[in-house]
Parts: structure tokens; sequence; C-alpha cells
């Protein structure tokens, strides 16, 4: 798996500065060297002012903030890709995990096809969001694990291969494959935010008292 901190110093870029205007939703920086830039906050900067000394983390390339650190307070403001981040994994690969936790609590009722449809979707969902600049790793193993123990809980269920085709055995088989797929993109996830917050730590002003 990736190192997390690796990732965030390829995928990421932070710009320092003081920031010189504030249109909206919009934080335009001006950097030591008298240029500016602009980022689209969101809601990351409603505490943020005109002058005050800030650093942006934004996804390399694009414009979109996902932290603004006002580095003389360290009060660190965080965008929606941020925020809420202690659940299973970052939302984007939260909401992959859900859907294909959701696939497999309906297979009962929606059927083997209907539920390797969900259970594709959910894949190649989080396999997109993997490959995409600021999300969080989830690495193939962590994909395999996942689906090699659902297709053995949905053989057991639906096509009596082991154990005299017990379908409550095959049942929680594949509970606990969505439990171990959920557990390993939070750990993931935790890991990412972590080292997010370790590259914030190296952009703020010595002595600033650090805050969430």
């Amino acid at each position: 798996m990736t190192d997390p901190m690796d990732q965030i110093r390829r995928d990421y870029v932070a710009e320092e500065g003081i920031v010189s205007a504030i249109l909206g939703e919009v934080l335009q920086l001006k950097r030591a060297d008298g240029s500016t830039v602009a980022f689209k906050t969101g809601k990351a900067a409603a505490g943020i002012g005109v002058g005050h000394d800030v650093c942006v983390v934004a996804v390399r390339g694009e414009d979109k903030a996902v932290v603004v650190l006002d580095r003389t307070t360290g009060l660190r403001h965080r965008s929606q890709i941020l925020r809420g981040n202690t659940g299973p994994g970052f939302q984007k690969i939260g909401k992959a995990s859900a859907w294909f936790n959701f696939a497999l609590m309906m297979v009962p009722l929606l059927g083997q096809l209907a539920s390797i449809a969900g259970l594709l979707g959910a894949i190649v969902g989080a396999l997109v969001e993997r490959s995409r600049k600021g999300s969080p790793p989830v690495s193939i193993m962590t994909m395999i694990v996942g689906v090699a123990i659902y297709l053995l809980g949905s053989g057991m269920l639906y096509l009596h291969w082991i154990w005299n085709g017990s379908a409550f055995l095959g049942f929680v088989v594949m509970v606990v494959g969505a439990a171990i797929f959920c557990f390993l993109a939070r750990r993931s996830g935790t890991a990412f935010v972590e080292a997010m917050e370790r590259f914030l730590d190296e952009h703020q002003r010595p002595g600033a008292a650090k805050s969430a």
C-alpha cells in the first residue's frame, strides 16, 4: 500500500501566504513573492479573514482547497472532503463501502444477479476513487479479500457449495466479508487523515497551538 504521507506530497500542494480577498467561497492568497492564487474553499474559510497568514492545502493541479490552516492560531478549517472522516474511511471510499455493505444485506431479497451487480458497482467505484488524486489509498488486496469472502458466502448461500448449503452460515460469511472490507477501508482513511495532520504540522508556525 502507498505510504499516506508520500501520497499526500504527490497529490497535494500547500500554498502559504496572506489572504488578500475573500469572494464568496473563493479565497485569494498573496504569496511572499507578490503573486496571487485563488482557491475554492467552500465553507472551509468561514473563520478566515483578510490579512490572515494561512496555508491552503489543495489537490495538486486543481483549485479546490481541502484544508485552510491559520498559521498564527493553528486552527484548521476543513472542507467537506476532510470533514467527518472518523467513520469508515473518507467520504468517497466510505460511500463505496456503504453501497458494498448494502448490496450484501439485500442479497436474500434481490437475488444473486442483483447482488453481483451491486458488488461489481462497488468494486468499480472504489477502484475509480482509488485512482483519483486526493483519495485515500485502498489497496487491491483489500478489494480481493472482501470479494473473495463475499463470493464464498454467496456460494454457500445460493449454490450449496459446502456445509450442506447452510444459508444462514453463508449469510454470516458475507456479512463478515463486508465488515472486513469496511474495516480495511477505514484503516486506510484513518492513516490518511493522520498523515494529513503531520503534513499540516510542517506548515504551521512554531509555537502555534494545533487545533482541529
